[in-house]
């Protein structure tokens, strides 16, 4: 009988572990971009805000507060700014209650807006005018909704009373 040295060819504990590190190193740097810093191209406005801030990386909130006097607007993850400032509106613009009553809201300050999102992905229900469109935020949509008078905003608050009032 002929007794063959036959050798299992595999890879080391070493050498998977250093694919492990070069991949996750590949991931940290190449995939896992910083949401922190905004990309030159992105552009921040009120049909994307509610996205970028559920995209962020935070424990409890992210909120942005813009200030009055220069429009600039500051991201802030748990209740710290970030160095992400950026404008978000020109103009003057007036923020509402999520109501079809349109009562302005008040805030502290010299704050013009402000916007956040929770743990649980629960964002600021309200209506902001700009140029003459109401965007409307809720939790339920990831977009506002647009519209563009005052009796189209009404509809929108009616709408779903009507809807529910005949289906039973």
């Amino acid at each position: 009988m002929q007794l063959t040295n036959k050798t299992l060819q595999a890879f080391t504990l070493i050498e998977i572990m250093v694919v492990l590190l070069l991949v996750s190193l590949l991931y940290y740097f190449a995939i896992n971009n910083n949401t922190l810093l905004i990309k030159k191209d992105q552009k921040i406005n009120f049909t994307n805000l509610k996205q970028f801030l559920l995209n962020q990386q935070y424990k409890n909130n992210a909120s942005i507060i813009c200030f009055d006097n220069s429009f600039d607007c500051v991201l802030y993850l748990d209740n710290k700014p970030t160095k992400t400032n950026f404008k978000l509106f020109d103009t003057n613009i007036a923020v509402y209650q999520y109501n079809q009553n349109l009562i302005q809201k008040q805030y502290p300050n010299n704050i013009v807006f402000s916007y956040s999102c929770d743990f649980f992905n629960k964002c600021t229900n309200q209506i902001i005018n700009l140029k003459d469109k109401f965007y409307i935020f809720n939790d339920i949509n990831l977009k506002p909704t647009i519209v563009n008078s005052t009796n189209q905003l009404q509809e929108y608050f009616t709408k779903p009373k009507e809807e529910l009032k005949y289906a039973f």
